[in-house]
């Protein structure tokens, strides 16, 4: 395995010293945003399990994006515009079925660079079913959904008309799938479930000509969070893989939530590897070594029954003297219940 080049040395080096002299603090939520039309979920009803979004630019107001519910066998094209969100067309990403009922993607990341987007499943085992009584259905439903989710999907954004396309004849890489398989820190973790410290790819981020996954499980020894990358071009070129596994630690029993490129770098959104509460907090990593910079702890969102929405997706919107405010999605909101959130940044 190749270690890969610290991105942005001197960015590093300038956040180390700031946050020494200025420990971080909660982040403050700037409030809800709009949206306007309807944020698709699970059988055409409106979303409550956003998971991802990327766009294709960094900067500026409109931007196009791709918002992914990981109930849904399709990604959805949005406008964000600043303090809204405008619901566009569907694009279908998977047709895979089971016993004639459509099996999810399970989509949990997506990413853009260089006019594609990238699309990527949990490659896990789903949560324990408790109503499963036929082991045989299960054992088959349970292969559908790893081939449904096992996938990374590349769509073709087309700068001139806005369009974006599934290309001819590129069909979504396994490659992801049989690279988890081939490295032994998983061994232990194969065919488990979340619950059970199960692989769970819930984030993704393209910078370098790398491809970035980030996994919220397995946690290493409680301690360490994993982002496996591997050259960008080993997905869908067939080229060496030349992959390094990075642990970084992001406090106890913590994994990743989400990744997002920024500043030559990436965003992190770390949380909890199991539902059971915890905080959620954004650090800035540097793409190469085992160590992330804590930017901020995100506040609790907590909806008017008083449950926990738990943040799931993270996009940086703009930067200026006082630091990068980006947009939380939040899981089990309705249509996300996104937020911008400031946190600071050189």
């Amino acid at each position: 395995m190749k270690p890969v080049i610290p991105m942005f040395k001197s960015a590093w080096l300038a956040l180390t010293t700031l946050f020494a002299a200025n420990p971080p603090v909660v982040a403050k939520d700037n409030g809800e945003w709009k949206v306007n039309g309807d944020l698709i979920g699970k059988k055409d009803k409106v979303a409550e399990d956003l998971s991802g979004i990327a766009c294709t630019t960094d900067s500026g107001f409109p931007r196009t994006c791709l918002l992914i519910d990981d109930e849904q066998q399709s990604a959805q094209v949005v406008t964000l515009s600043d303090g809204e969100i405008t619901a566009g067309r569907l694009i279908p990403l998977i047709d895979d079925r089971f016993d004639g009922n459509p099996v999810e993607l399970d989509g949990e990341g997506v990413a853009f660079a260089d006019n594609f987007f990238y699309v990527i499943g949990s490659h896990g085992r789903p949560r324990h079913d408790k109503d499963a009584t036929d082991q045989a259905k299960e054992a088959a439903r349970v292969a559908a959904g790893l081939a449904a989710c096992s996938k990374l999907i590349r769509l073709k954004f087309n700068p001139a008309t806005g369009e974006i396309t599934h290309e001819p004849a590129v069909p979504p890489s396994s490659a992801l799938a049989r690279l988890i398989a081939a490295e032994a820190l998983f061994a232990p973790s194969e065919g488990k479930t979340l619950e059970d410290g199960g692989v769970t790819v819930e984030g993704v981020a393209v910078g370098g000509q790398r491809l970035f996954a980030g996994f919220r499980g397995p946690v290493i020894e409680n301690k360490r969070a994993v982002i496996l990358s591997a050259a960008l071009g080993h997905f869908f070129d067939g080229k060496p893989a030349e992959v390094t596994l990075h642990l970084l630690p992001l406090g106890p029993g913590r994994g990743v939530r989400d990744l997002a490129a920024f500043d030559k770098g990436i965003l992190i959104l770390a949380g909890p590897m199991q539902d059971v509460g915890g905080t959620y907090s954004v650090y800035w990593w540097d793409g190469a070594s085992n160590s992330a910079k804590l930017l901020e702890d995100l506040p609790d969102f907590i909806s008017e029954k008083g449950k926990q929405w738990k943040p799931e997706a993270l996009l940086p919107l703009d930067r200026d003297t006082s630091g990068v405010r980006v947009l939380v999605l939040l899981d089990s909101a309705k249509e996300g219940k996104p937020r911008a959130v400031r946190v600071p940044y050189p």
